[in-house]
């Protein structure tokens, strides 16, 4: 995985973060309700389009939320990224056969942890929350933060979470862009100016769009599957 540092003592520019180059998977389906539930409907991977496996990738994890909803769900009540959580994952792959596609890259591709609980994240966002009131989760301070159900347990949940709280509508907003389309790229730069106050002063922070966009993700979904958000 490769990116530029986007965050530098406690700032991070739009021309950083958009240059980061993006090689690892994480993107969306546009309507996570309706997944196609044939091998290969993920999509096929071209070694000359990168994109492509991108949206391959985070299309399969799309898709076994789907398909193996509770344990998706179980696994977004684990610590993002942690090793507990990714244990409960891998327990879900139980279609992953279903959930492949037919090009032989396919077994080129990796899942990491960040990515795989962001799509399954993801998926949740789109069926239960894509139209809900998000107004509750807008300028919750630390103080209160703390006594939720949903306070953060790692920097991973931190930074996140603090990118909701700032501007949850636009947090989603990213969230249910198509991934490497233009509509991600201008999401993301009207979300920028409430990334930069997230990241702490001195702290260098590597990421690139498909890592934020799981970590927002899963800060979404987390939040407002505790606040119980009423569905669209």
């Amino acid at each position: 995985m490769s990116c530029q540092v986007i965050g530098l003592n406690g700032l991070i520019g739009a021309a950083a973060l958009i240059s980061c180059v993006v090689i690892s998977p994480a993107a969306a389906q546009k309507t996570g309700t309706r997944l196609d539930q044939n091998r290969g409907a993920v999509g096929s991977i071209s070694k000359l389009d990168k994109k492509s496996a991108i949206r391959a990738t985070h299309a399969f994890g799309q898709c076994i939320a789907y398909r193996e909803t509770k344990k998706a769900q179980r696994s977004l009540e684990l610590p993002f990224a942690s090793a507990e959580q990714l244990k409960v994952l891998n327990e879900a792959t139980n279609s992953f056969d279903a959930c492949l596609g037919t090009s032989p890259e396919f077994d080129l591709l990796s899942f990491p942890p960040v990515l795989f609980a962001g799509s399954a994240a993801e998926y949740f966002v789109r069926l239960k929350y894509a139209k809900s009131d998000l107004g509750g989760l807008a300028g919750i301070t630390d103080e209160a933060l703390d006594k939720t159900e949903f306070r953060p347990r790692n920097a991973l949940e931190d930074l996140g979470m603090c990118v909701v709280r700032r501007n949850p509508g636009n947090a989603r907003a990213l969230v249910l862009t198509r991934p490497t389309e233009t509509e991600e790229a201008e999401a993301l730069k009207i979300l920028l100016p409430d990334i930069g106050p997230c990241v702490f002063e001195g702290q260098q922070v590597s990421l690139n769009t498909p890592n934020l966009r799981a970590i927002i993700a899963y800060a979404l979904y987390r939040a407002a599957s505790k606040l119980g958000a009423a569905g669209a």
